[in-house]
């Protein structure tokens, strides 16, 4: 998730329900981080930039995860196919990581 669309992210985050902006809000999401972005203002601390894609990537496999198809998830976050497909794989190996049998 190199190349973000700042509006895209705020629409998504502003449609969100409250108990899943609740626990963004609860992370460090900011609005007036998210709106700085869109004014084109640099992250100050590149650990609250992380925190905002960390999240937009949390979004995107939870919708995964709730069957919606790739292309549409693809869409909806405006995300290159191959790498949300990238991201959801790197997700699954590092999660087989914690599984013991």
């Amino acid at each position: 998730m190199n190349y973000i669309d700042w509006n895209v992210y705020y629409n998504i985050w502003s449609k969100l329900p409250t108990k899943l902006q609740r626990v963004g809000k609860m992370i460090g999401i900011l609005d007036s981080f998210i709106l700085g972005k869109i004014q084109g203002r640099q992250a100050s601390e590149i650990s609250i930039m992380q925190v905002h894609l960390r999240f937009l990537s949390a979004l995107a496999l939870y919708d995964l995860i709730r069957e919606y198809s790739l292309g549409d998830v693809a869409r909806r976050f405006r995300i290159n196919r191959g790498a949300l497909q990238t991201l959801q794989q790197q997700s699954a190996t590092y999660a087989c990581k914690f599984f013991v049998i």
